[in-house]
């Protein structure tokens, strides 16, 4: 099986770095890359992907929030792994009662990815 991912970051630099990491895997056929919610809603409509790999600062500071308005309108099929900053035990719980399907650390390293 193999899977359309779309890397919603804020940062270009970053998500260019994620989709070179992401390009030498088998599983992933198709990498899109957005820089803003706006960006994000419009490809979520008009492609929407298999897995959204999204870093938590792009244009917001809730990351909760983020999520739910993600979650609202999109197929529930939509795998998200969320990209943050936030290390409390609470606050990632949180965020996966968002119906989060995976969190990382931003300070990941590359394999774990």
């Amino acid at each position: 099986m193999v899977f359309s991912v779309l890397i919603a970051d804020a940062y270009p630099l970053m998500s260019e770095g994620t989709k070179k990491t992401l390009s030498t895997l088998d599983a992933i056929d198709k990498i899109f890359t957005c820089h803003s919610y706006r960006q994000l809603k419009k490809v979520l409509t008009e492609q929407p992907p298999d897995i959204l790999l999204l870093h938590a600062a792009l244009d917001t500071v809730d990351e909760y929030l983020l999520l739910q308005e993600i979650r609202k309108g999109h197929d529930s099929g939509l795998k998200i792994l969320l990209i943050s900053e936030t290390t409390s035990p609470l606050e990632i719980k949180r965020l996966y009662k968002a119906h989060l399907n995976g969190f990382l650390l931003s300070t990941a390293k590359q394999e774990e990815l």
